[in-house]
């Protein structure tokens, strides 16, 4: 019994394309995630440290002083309100350190931001 050769696409080729595929998929999904991290950071620093006090953003840091009431209100707050509220999807924390390195607590808490990040062995709230 003779065998049929099949006019199809053949299997490596298949595999190949495949690869090919799943390759740019997850290169776009990769840069779409960079690109929305960048901008994140750059709304995050524009909102969170300015040079004059604009009453609806939550500056913390205003003309070069730390708002301490913006702080404690933000340490106090929701971490997922607060990223709605500076209208970012990315995660981030807030920390201070003074001029030793040492961690600098607000509110007895070690960093504002994201539960899945960790500051000195410390995890933020």
């Amino acid at each position: 019994m003779a065998k049929s050769k099949s006019r199809g696409i053949p299997d490596n080729l298949t595999v190949l394309l495949f690869l090919v595929v799943v390759i740019l998929i997850v290169a776009f999904v990769g840069t779409a995630t960079e690109v929305q991290t960048r901008n994140d950071q750059q709304i995050l620093l524009s909102r969170l440290v300015t040079t004059n006090e604009r009453v609806e953003l939550p500056a913390v840091v205003v003309d070069g002083t730390v708002e301490v009431e913006t702080l404690k209100s933000l340490a106090k707050a929701d971490y997922a309100q607060v990223k709605s509220m500076i209208g970012i999807r990315s995660d981030f924390i807030i920390h201070f350190e003074d001029e030793n390195g040492n961690l600098i607590e607000i509110e007895n808490i070690p960093c504002i931001g994201s539960g899945y990040a960790q500051v000195s062995g410390h995890t933020c709230e």
